[in-house]
Order: C-alpha cells, then structure tokens, then sequence
C-alpha cells in the first residue's frame, strides 16, 4: 500500500510511505537482496529507512470493515521508545480498551501494533511502531487531539514519540 503525507510538501517530490506486509522472512530476504530491486531503490530514493518490524505480540489490535460509503483513506502512524515492553503492553492495552468505542465513531477501522526487528543474538528492542487506518480525516484530528487521548498516549513512551498521517495520492499506483 502506498500513501503520501497528509500535508504535502510546498515543493519537489517529498516521501511516501510504502507499507508491506510480509508473511515469509527468507522471503522479504530474497527480495531486498536482489540486486535488481536494490538499483531500482536506488533511483526511487535519496534516503530510506528499510525498518523491518515484527507484530507486538499481547497488544489489542482490531479491524473493523468500513461502511459502503466510506472511501477515505488515512494512515496514522507513531514511532517511539518505550521503558519495557511489558509496561508499554499495560499502558497500550488500558488505552485501547478504554478509547476504542471513541476512536470508532471518529472513524478508526484498524489499529496494529509492531516493535523493531532485533537481528538475531541481540537483546529485543523497545521502538515501538503502531498504524492506524481512518475513513475520516476529520475524525483523525479531533481524536487525537483529545486532551484525555493526549494523557495516556504520552505516558506510553520514554520520550515524545513521531507521529504522522498518510493519504492514498493521487494518480496510478500498482499495488498487490
């Protein structure tokens, strides 16, 4: 899936945010490490961050489908530290589980929760990355501006976290 950011740059390109999922690490491996795809990246980017993230497992994820008229797309995503992945399951979970209903009716459809892929032989890490799919832009700003949204959603990280919106952007994308 491909999205632009929600406020686009004044000028030249800008970024977008490419999100696959993947169901085979040989696979993903495979793939990056040919050096075909690694010369077209090349000519794509300028920079990038090729993270690989790993489902957070115990989190509260959901999906809802969307209404028939509901064709919106919005991609919010948060990066961010936190002190241990048991506290930050507590603190995530409590927040869902109370905000969830409120988040819906704003126009949340999903919500997936992921830490950074640690190499192999090396300690877990704590980043933590969360992706939320709207269809309402309207209801992604007043949700997350809500003071008590606010609160909790500072306490989970050590530090403020990067937060972002994404739209589909326009013209002819191939995705599969």
């Amino acid at each position: 899936m491909v999205y632009v950011p929600t406020d686009r740059p004044k000028a030249g390109a800008g970024e977008f945010l490419i999100l696959d999922l993947w169901n085979s690490m040989n696979g993903l491996n495979q793939f990056f490490a040919n050096p075909q795809v690694q010369e077209q990246g090349g000519r794509i980017f300028r920079s990038r961050d090729p993270v690989v993230w790993a489902p957070a497992e115990g989190f509260n994820t959901y999906h809802y489908p969307a209404p028939s008229n509901k064709m919106e797309r919005i991609v919010a995503i948060v990066r961010g530290m936190v002190s241990s992945r048991a506290e930050a399951r507590k603190r995530h979970n409590a927040i869902i589980g109370k905000q969830v209903n409120k988040s819906r009716m704003a126009g949340n459809m999903s919500h997936e929760t992921y830490f950074k892929l640690a190499p192999p032989g090396t300690p877990e890490t704590l980043e933590f990355f969360a992706v939320d799919v709207w269809m309402s832009a309207s209801g992604v700003n007043s949700y997350y501006q809500d003071p008590e949204f606010q609160r909790s959603f500072h306490e989970l990280f050590t530090a403020p976290p990067t937060t972002s919106t994404w739209s589909h952007p326009a013209g002819e994308w191939v995705e599969w």
